[in-house]
């Protein structure tokens, strides 16, 4: 555990090691999140979209989630 101390505008340097781990430099973007007694920052990716590729496995023997949008799309259509 690492202990900061805020400033008197709020402001909290994080360490040099967290720093490199999570590759922060200046300009990152960081998300602030309050949850449950707990402030959470967690870095957000340049490319979101890049990033999330691959967040959605398709299970074997089950139709993929683009698959199951696509026959859900036309079945509409057709209605």
């Amino acid at each position: 555990m690492v202990i900061a101390t805020a400033t008197l505008k709020g402001q909290v340097v994080i360490p040099a090691p967290l720093r490199h781990k999570y590759h922060i430099h200046k300009g990152s973007r960081l998300a602030i999140l309050d949850g449950e007694g707990q402030i959470i920052i967690k870095p957000v990716p340049k490319d979101p979209i890049k990033a999330a590729f691959g967040f959605i496995k398709k299970v074997k023997g089950q139709k993929s989630p683009l698959e199951a949008l696509m026959e859900d799309r036309v079945f509409e259509a057709k209605q």
